[in-house]
């Protein structure tokens, strides 16, 4: 498997990368197939609340037992997913100020930033993740997946992917990491290699291709929805755009994802590496990664949507 999820929010109007230490394929079902890379629809947006809408066991008594911890929860803990997705809102403000610049400039105000920081706020996308997460693992055993991340190089490599995405939040963190990873594969640094092992294993860069892709999708599709164009956009011009985007997307994905690996990783040997690797291309490894981007891709393409959608009543406002 890889690392804890890292799915990095996108910038919808711009090719970027969902990371993902942890991605695979996205389930669900398909809305059409645009320059060969299926495009997901928005999933529903469930109310803010608990994860589970299971009704509390109760003892004889009318008692409501200790409960013990629930499974999935205890993994999203091993995992940091709590950590990521608090993340996520400080990361969701600069992509903000993108679209900004890029559709409305200097006429989105203080407004705008914090509208955008409560959709990526974590009791909002905190449901959503951990719903679609929960519904990915079903009746799986956790335990595997659980055990690899409670000590050894699993427990190890988490606390680094926090603290490497948190420092690359930082422009100038993230562009010392991408020369130095372009250095690295110059060279044919043997560590390159391996890296390419990790991101191979979890099939990484696709996965992030096509939760980039539904996100963007998303995001057009706000933009037509609020009103941002003279005349509704056609479902198929809607595809078409967000299509365009899959090799600048692959490329930025391919970079973003080497950079922000070694940048983490650098403290790791080469034979933890390589167990978290095999761990990666195992069948819980492979399911975990599932689960996690799935619970990252229903985020994105809600808060996407949603982003969209306030984007055009502010470019509808400076032309009324």
């Amino acid at each position: 498997m890889s690392p804890a999820p890292r799915p990095r929010p996108l910038r919808p109007l711009r090719p970027l990368a969902v990371t993902a230490l942890l991605a695979l394929a996205l389930p669900g079902p398909a809305l059409a197939q645009a320059a060969g890379t299926t495009l997901a629809p928005a999933a529903p947006v469930p109310a803010p609340g608990s994860v589970s809408d299971r009704p509390p066991v109760t003892s004889q008594a009318g008692q409501a037992p200790a409960a013990a911890e629930d499974p999935v929860e205890r993994l999203g803990g091993l995992l940091a997913l709590p950590e990521i997705i608090a993340l996520m809102q400080d990361e969701g403000a600069g992509y903000a100020e993108d679209v900004e610049g890029e559709l409305f400039p200097g006429k989105g105000g203080g407004g705008w930033i914090d509208e955008v920081r409560a959709l990526y706020a974590p009791e909002r996308t905190s449901p959503i993740f951990f719903r679609a997460f929960r519904d990915s693992l079903g009746a799986r055993d956790l335990e595997p997946m659980a055990r690899f991340f409670t000590d050894g190089v699993g427990a190890r490599a988490v606390p680094l992917e926090v603290s490497a995405r948190r420092a690359m939040l930082d422009p100038d963190v993230e562009d010392d990491a991408t020369l130095k990873a372009g250095d690295m594969m110059a060279a044919r640094d043997p560590r390159f290699r391996s890296l390419s092992a990790f991101i191979e294993a979890g099939d990484m860069v696709e996965a992030n291709v096509i939760g980039g892709l539904n996100a963007n999708l998303a995001f057009w599709r706000g933009l037509s929805e609020g009103g941002a164009f003279p005349e509704p956009m056609a479902e198929e011009d809607l595809l078409a755009k967000a299509a365009g985007q899959e090799e600048a997307l692959r490329a930025e994905s391919r970079d973003w994802l080497f950079a922000y690996l070694a940048l983490a990783y650098a403290p790791l040997s080469e034979r933890e590496l390589a167990d978290y690797t095999a761990f990666s291309a195992s069948g819980p490894g492979r399911a975990l990664n599932t689960a996690i981007f799935a619970g990252f891709d229903a985020v994105f393409v809600d808060v996407s949507h949603r982003m969209g959608v306030a984007a055009a009543h502010r470019i509808a406002g400076q032309t009324l």
